[in-house]
């Protein structure tokens, strides 16, 4: 039930960005790029670490 809920909020939210003007359509993309980069850190990091781990077994 909280998920069906969740989904078309999302899914009206959505549909409102995409009938809403040019210029609220590049946040978005802003956001997910964002992400995107801050996802990119954490595996970076998470791999580093990782790395080094392996590297003090031997």
């Amino acid at each position: 039930m909280i998920e069906t809920k969740l989904q078309s909020g999302l899914y009206t939210s959505i549909y409102e960005q995409e009938k809403t003007a040019q210029p609220t359509k590049l946040k978005p993309t802003l956001k997910y790029l964002l992400l995107i980069f801050i996802a990119v850190i954490v595996i970076f990091i998470v791999g580093c670490i990782c790395f080094s781990i392996h590297l003090m077994h031997y």
